[in-house]
């Protein structure tokens, strides 16, 4: 089934002054706890879809579209964690989720956010995305990945329905479960609630950067969805990391917490293909800040890297600068390890780390 089907875009709001209309489906019991808390985080100029097997999980999604999936073959109580259920729900709610495709009429992009591990999210989400490829609309999955407590089973569905994800979609961000602890404070105890709304607030982000980057409002340096395309497009996984910072040198401390993200570290900065950042910061930032960002993340990575980004005013900011990156590169790999040699380093290392400099492709500091 499906709720509000028949409403016009133009009275979703906000949504019909968007430059690029855009669906964000949440799949599956964690898909829709993200989907729920992007809501609550007011993202803007978004359509919102739940869709799920489980009828007591839809019953507390904050979505206003929801699709039930295979209410024939799973009458609404899940999968019972089995990936092949998943997909075979998805794929008998098909002509549904084809129709929620007609809500809004000119999308442009189409997220699909799951929890990759289960049953619906896993099987289900490479259905969804194939559909919305099918129909035309630039599709982007967003998913996290299950921590390594959770047992084998979980590990290797995640493994294959990020890969039936992978074959269909145009770009596809993973957020390690593991890595979202490393971001915490060491002497601060985490519990596993903690991580499932770390997870959550990673997902919206991810989401939250990507509609930001190509968006208008209140931008003085945007990209369009070409931009977006031609930056993140092509195989691989893409990584994403944030940085924080104020006072004096809040630039530099802000890109260097960026790019040492532990998110980052299941890709390559080293040898990635494009990079896309974007800078958040009052409308005081000066251009010497924003050349200190190119010049760190132009250090990084290597010559033939292309670098997109996007500036946005944000007075309410105070003197916090925050930086966004999102990297399309290689699987972690040393060269150091490969073949013995490594990759050549830039002056600007010599002079930063003096005997000492960082590899390209895993950043481990290493001795001259």
């Amino acid at each position: 089934m499906i709720k509000d089907s028949e409403i016009d875009p133009k009275t979703l709001d906000g949504l019909w002054r968007a430059r690029v209309c855009v669906i964000v489906i949440g799949v599956g019991t964690g898909g829709i706890a993200a989907v729920n808390h992007m809501i609550a985080s007011d993202l803007q100029e978004v359509a919102f879809i739940a869709a799920d097997t489980d009828a007591e999980a839809l019953a507390n999604a904050q979505a206003k579209h929801i699709i039930q999936l295979g209410p024939t073959c799973c009458k609404g109580l899940g999968t019972e964690g089995e990936l092949d259920a998943g997909r075979q729900a998805a794929e008998e709610s098909l002509l549904v989720i084809k129709e929620a495709f007609g809500i809004i009429d000119r999308v442009g992009m189409f997220f699909v956010v799951a929890g990759m591990g289960g049953g619906t999210g896993t099987g289900a989400a490479a259905v969804i995305a194939k559909a919305a490829k099918d129909a035309g609309a630039y599709t982007i999955g967003v998913i996290s990945k299950p921590s390594a407590c959770e047992g084998e089973k979980r590990l290797q569905q995640a493994q294959a329905g990020m890969q039936a994800l992978l074959d269909v979609v145009d770009i596809l961000i993973a957020i390690p479960s593991d890595k979202l602890v490393e971001c915490q404070c060491p002497s601060a105890p985490t519990t596993h609630g903690d991580t499932l709304r770390m997870a959550d607030e990673a997902l919206y982000r991810a989401v939250k950067f990507i509609c930001d980057s190509v968006s208008l409002y209140n931008n003085l340096i945007s990209l369009d969805l070409a931009d977006v395309h031609n930056c993140l497009s092509g195989a691989g996984m893409r990584g994403i990391g944030i940085g924080i910072a104020s006072g004096s040198n809040r630039a530099i401390a802000a890109v260097r917490r960026a790019l040492n993200d532990p998110l980052l570290e299941d890709v390559s900065i080293g040898m990635a293909k494009s990079v896309l950042y974007r800078v958040e910061a009052p409308s005081d930032i000066v251009s010497n800040e924003l050349d200190e960002i190119d010049t760190i993340i132009s250090d990084w990575v290597h010559n033939e890297c292309k670098v997109y980004f996007s500036l946005n005013y944000d007075d309410n900011a105070d003197d916090t600068l925050r930086i966004t990156i999102m990297v399309s590169g290689a699987v972690l790999e040393c060269p150091l390890e490969r073949t013995g040699l490594g990759l050549p380093w830039r002056g600007n290392f010599s002079r930063q780390f003096g005997r000492k400099w960082p590899c390209f492709a895993c950043r481990r500091t290493l001795r001259r």
